[in-house]
């Protein structure tokens, strides 16, 4: 099989979607050949039977020439691959399928995420398929739908006991903005005992930046801003936290939550997708959105949990990633469906 991938950025060092970089590597272990049109490009290592084209964005073209670009692509390698696999944004989708249709191209479109916009609803018409990783993730009605789990690269994201220590290590990693929620996680931790707290992440927009500046002002020391960190940093950062908090409701199941168990590391979280996977866990790793009080009290469970109950614990969620959401299983998947 030949493949075509369009997605958002090809970067390892993309504090983001760095993620993606991998996905491509695995992608690549089971095509003879995959050719990716990225809008953005950056540092990359890829394997030989990979084709990277970017669309421009790191060179500050229009968006008349990212058009230009994509349809240039699309076509001049038309017999090059053999189906399309679309990465989160439906547009794309939407901009190459009567030509796809034309070609008799195959086109699955991955999503993640709660919202369900009029864009999505006319990809969702042309597309042979969609694939997410949890209902709550692509909610639309649909006979097209695979569910297939996350892509999570379990050896990267590799379980690590921890280290004996008296003050509850807490973790949060992602963009720095009001949509996060950061300030509750804050606020839980200030009202622990013997509990810090190490934000992972950058803003983005202006309104983020002054959430951040915000944030800090309010903050205390028992609290740290990182800044954003890279896929390969990332691991050394859950792997020494004793639990990982995800405040955001994205709707969909966060890959960061994810990392975080393929590591051992104990999570909390108030999205509630998280709902039902959490359910089972003998101590209250979901938690209301907005609940201060909640979180707090989860954290206080954590922290009075004996260390060998965490590492039992630890390992039962790396089991779940291992075997619902690891990218080895996935990639497979997602390739089978084009043969159906």
């Amino acid at each position: 099989m030949k493949l075509l991938i369009i997605t958002q950025v090809v970067d390892v060092n993309h504090p983001i979607l760095g993620f993606f970089h991998r996905w491509i590597i695995e992608f690549a272990k089971h095509v003879e050949h995959l050719h990716v049109i990225a809008l953005q490009v950056g540092e990359h290592d890829l394997p030989e039977n990979v084709t990277v084209h970017s669309l421009g964005k790191e060179e500050g073209v229009s968006k008349f020439e990212y058009v230009r670009r994509f349809y240039l692509y699309i076509w001049k390698h038309r017999n090059e691959y053999d189906h399309v696999f679309v990465h989160m944004n439906q547009i794309y989708v939407l901009l190459g399928m009567f030509i796809w249709h034309g070609l008799k191209k195959r086109v699955l479109l991955w999503y993640m995420h709660k919202s369900v916009t009029t864009s999505l609803k006319f990809a969702h018409a042309f597309v042979d398929g969609v694939v997410s990783a949890s209902k709550e993730s692509f909610r639309l009605k649909s006979k097209k739908l695979h569910i297939l789990g996350h892509g999570i690269d379990t050896e990267l994201f590799a379980y690590k006991n921890k280290a004996e220590s008296k003050t509850l290590k807490t973790l949060s990693v992602g963009r720095i903005a009001p949509v996060k929620q950061i300030e509750v996680l804050i606020a839980a931790v200030l009202n622990c005992k013997n509990c810090t707290l190490s934000a992972v992440g950058a803003p983005v927009t202006k309104v983020d930046k002054e959430y951040e500046e915000g944030l800090k002002k309010e903050s205390d020391p028992r609290v740290s801003f990182l800044g954003a960190k890279t896929q390969e940093e990332l691991p050394s950062l859950y792997q020494e936290a004793n639990v990982f908090v995800n405040t955001s409701n994205t709707g969909s199941i966060d890959k960061v939550v994810l990392e975080a168990m393929s590591t051992g590391t104990l999570v909390v979280s108030t999205n509630e997708a998280f709902k039902d996977m959490f359910s089972t866990l003998p101590y209250s790793a979901y938690v209301e959105e907005h609940n201060v009080l909640e979180l707090t009290q989860a954290l206080e469970e954590v922290a009075v949990m004996p260390s060998k109950e965490r590492e039992f614990i630890g390992k039962q969620l790396r089991e779940i990633v291992r075997e619902q959401h690891a990218l080895s299983n996935l990639v497979p998947r997602i390739l089978e469906i084009y043969e159906k």
